[in-house]
């Protein structure tokens, strides 16, 4: 690419920015929270990416939980406590389903008043 397509391809960049920029400004604190929560990736429960979440955070894929689980339950010498606790939570976690509970509090969330 030359230089003068460069500079022009900057400044289309540019002004994309501040038209972005402009109306990113005009938006009200309800859009862009409503922008932040749309960006936050879905993950079905029980789905083979939530199990990959999981793994991330447990240190152990579902099968290992499971594994460890049966194995301390029939000989529990061979896994420590900690381990088996950590895969049963793994489980419970995988296993959830907010949906069956519903929300946790029904009452309408406190707003600021827009009057001054």
């Amino acid at each position: 690419m030359k230089a003068s397509e460069i500079n022009k391809e900057l400044a289309r960049i540019r002004r994309l920015e501040a038209e972005l920029l402009g109306q990113q400004a005009r938006m009200t604190s309800e859009e862009k929270m409503q922008a932040l929560a749309d960006a936050q990736p879905r993950v079905e429960f029980g789905s083979p990416e939530h199990a990959s979440l999981l793994a991330a955070g447990y240190g152990m894929t579902i099968a290992k939980a499971r594994q460890i689980i049966e194995e301390r339950e029939k000989k529990p010498e061979l896994w420590p406590y900690e381990m088996y606790e950590k895969a049963q939570a793994m489980i419970a976690a995988f296993e959830a389903n907010p949906k069956d509970h519903g929300p946790s509090n029904t009452r309408q969330a406190w707003h600021r008043s827009s009057h001054g």
